[in-house]
């Protein structure tokens, strides 16, 4: 038979249980909590009311109170202590009407407190990752909230108001209390806000204002606040705003207006606020505009000042919102890699100023509104890769005299540039793709004689490019496809002695080139080299034993064989009639080598008389082709010549030009002066 219980001693255990969970004390003595309270509910109490006096000792009892949840410390006056029993394993001084520092540190339990309204500092750490902390409240008396004071308090609910007493907020001091919210009102006596202050806080969800006399604004102060909203207001007071301060606060509304004593914006510090919007005027004082500063932001024009000298990396970029004609500062130097790409609503001209000497990859990548001239400065050495990527609209294209280097793809799909294409002397790579298709460039190119590499597909689809494509004698390689569907090359194609190598595709579909020479250098020709080139009339070779073609198909593929002839050296033709490919061409004729037939244009000279406007050329021996171009690529002049040859530069209004000698082998450039 079950013995029952009786229910008075069930209420009695029921209200002993409670009492182990709720305690309210009277510290007569501060440094004395700990005698007040048995073992037992050191471990087990979770609600604390204590009134009276306490001190550091006290707060080293609470924290180590595991389950403790509701603390209410009103009516209690924090004294001083000095010791190094307190909070921290340290003698230190803690003072009067203070929370000390790392008071509840890692206090997982702790959900509820109230303060003194007399607690006038919240010690640093004090309330250090307390994860389950839901409310507290910030007393009238408080002045300083030091650093990391209430960091990883991700459930505290509270609509933050700043006390007006408050001149310091610590490093880091609320970061990531992502559930507080409101608005977020600085009192005037705050003058500094530091690093990562409210990162992280995505609750808050009013408008932001900021201390009247703030000065500075450090690293991260708002990252990641992206529920921050309303008009953004900087004051006339800040003279440094730290990198990232508003990363991603992208429900902040309204334009920017910079004091004159701030002399740079650093990196990342407005990125991702896609509602600021307006004019963004950076003044004069600005010398240096740092990486992603006003990266994705939706300002619809800018003005930059003059003093600007360096834009970095993607500081712009993905600012799709800017128009209007882009102004870069005279005194600009250097402008780093993405830090316009994707503003496809600027328009007009691009023009460079002269003190530019760095234009980083991907600079101005997608900035498809731009529709006049792109002018490079003269002293540019080299073109970034993809620096001018899918600038479609782009009409006219200027160089710079002293370019060394155009780097992968720097204007691959510019598709409306016109023009011709003239090349400065001491350029001397081209590399992968940097004009595909720039289909509308309707000039003549012309290659420097410093030319050494062209890369893959460097003009593949530049299909209007015309007249004859003259490789200088210094070019050692031409990568696969290079020219491939340029369809509106003409004249000779002749290789330099240096090149050992056709690659792929080369020249497919150059449709209209009349003749090809081959000199005996050639080792190897790649696949599809000269396919569809449909007008080819005759082809030259100079290898007394015809290149292995059987490990590259359709070399000539679609070439007319039955009327192209194929020049061979003399006793060769037996040979050419039983190899790959070449025994497919119906006339093979045998030709006479000379040795010197490389060296027709090595003792030319190209000279100008000033008196008379007079160009000379001689050396030449028997008959070359001469053209001359002005410094834009047009073509202003073509003859055959010979010895002693003469022409007068009086009718042109320009000083200076580059003459070009050919002698269907190779080739010989100048930039003369009149």
């Amino acid at each position: 038979m079950r013995k029952r219980i009786p229910f008075i001693f069930l209420f009695s255990l029921l209200t002993f249980t409670l009492d182990l969970g709720a305690k309210n004390i009277n510290v007569t003595t501060a440094g004395t909590l700990k005698s007040q309270l048995t073992e037992q509910e050191l471990l087990t109490v979770t609600e604390l009311v204590i009134s009276g006096e306490i001190n550091a000792l006290d707060f080293v009892t609470m924290s180590g109170m595991p389950q403790l949840a509701v603390l209410d410390i009103s009516a209690s006056f924090i004294s001083s202590y000095e010791g190094s029993n307190g909070t921290r394993n340290e003698i230190l001084t803690y003072n009067s009407n203070s929370i000390p520092p790392y008071a509840f540190q890692n206090h997982f339990s702790l959900a509820s407190v109230l303060l003194p309204d007399e607690t006038s500092v919240i010690g640093e750490g004090a309330f250090y990752n307390c994860s389950s902390l839901e409310s507290i409240n910030l007393p009238p008396d408080l002045t300083r909230i030091e650093g990391i004071s209430f960091e990883g308090c991700s459930k505290l609910y509270i609509e933050l108001v700043l006390p007006e007493r408050l001149t310091h907020i610590g490093v880091a001091a609320f970061k990531d209390c992502s559930s507080i919210f409101g608005d977020l009102v600085f009192p005037d006596n705050i003058t500094i806000l530091k690093q990562q202050t409210f990162q992280g806080c995505k609750g808050l969800n009013g408008a932001l204002k900021l201390s009247a006399n703030l000065e500075t604004i450090e690293n991260y102060a708002f990252f990641d606040c992206n529920n921050i909203q309303g008009p953004f207001e900087l004051p006339n007071s800040v003279s440094k705003i730290g990198h990232a301060a508003f990363t991603d606060c992208y429900n902040l509304t309204g334009t920017i207006e910079f004091s004159n004593s701030i002399t740079i914006i650093e990196n990342s510090v407005f990125a991702g606020c896609s509602l600021l919007n307006g004019n963004l005027i950076i003044p004069n004082n600005i010398t240096k505009i740092e990486s992603a500063a006003f990266k994705g932001c939706g300002f619809t024009s800018i003005s930059l000042g003059d003093n600007v000298e360096i834009i970095e990396a993607s500081a712009f970029m993905d600012c799709g919102s800017l128009s209007g004609q882009l102004v870069l500062p005279k005194n600009l130097k250097e402008i780093g890699s993405s830090a316009f790409e994707n503003c496809s609503g600027l328009i007009g001209d691009l023009i460079f100023p002269e003190s530019i000497h760095t234009i980083g990859q991907r600079c101005f990548m997608n900035c498809s509104g731009f529709s006049g001239t792109l002018q490079l400065p003269a002293s540019l050495n080299e073109i970034s890769k993809y620096a001018f990527w899918k600038c479609e609209n782009l009409s006219e294209l200027v160089l710079p005299e002293d370019l060394k280097i155009i780097r992968r793809e720097a204007f691959a799909y510019c598709k409306r540039i016109k023009g011709s294409l003239v090349f400065p002397e001491g350029l001397t790579t081209i590399e992968q793709g940097a004009f595909i298709g720039c289909q509308q460039l309707d000039g003549s190119i012309y290659l420097p004689s410093t030319l050494r590499t062209i890369g893959n597909k460097a003009f593949s689809g530049c299909w209007s490019l015309s007249g004859e494509l003259i490789i200088p004698d210094a070019t050692i390689a031409i990568g696969a496809e290079a020219f491939n569907y340029c369809t509106s090359f003409t004249g000779v194609l002749n290789f330099p002695s240096n090149i050992v190598n056709i690659s792929s595709r080369t020249f497919e579909n150059c449709r209209k080139i009349e003749s090809i020479i081959i000199p005996e250098e050639i080792k190897s020709i790649g696949t599809m080299a000269f396919s569809e080139c449909l007008e080819l009339s005759e082809i030259k070779v100079f290898a007394r034993t015809p290149i292995d073609l059987s490990f590259s198909p359709s070399v000539f593929l679609a070439v007319d064989k039955s009327n192209c002839i194929l020049y061979v050296p003399n006793g060769t033709k037996e040979l050419y009639a039983k190899a790959d490919q070449w025994k497919d061409f119906l006339n093979i004729v045998e030709m006479e080598v000379t040795s010197d037939v490389t060296k027709v244009i090595d003792n030319i000279r190209i000279f100008t008389q000033p008196e008379t406007a007079m160009l000379h050329i001689t050396g030449i021996k028997g008959v070359v082709k001469v053209a001359l171009w002005d410094l834009n690529g047009n073509l202003l002049y073509q003859s055959n010549a010979t010895e002693g040859f003469q022409y007068s530069l009086a009718e042109y209004n320009q000083p200076n030009f580059i003459v070009q000698v050919f002698d269907g082998k190779s080739s010989l450039s100048r930039k003369i002066i009149k």
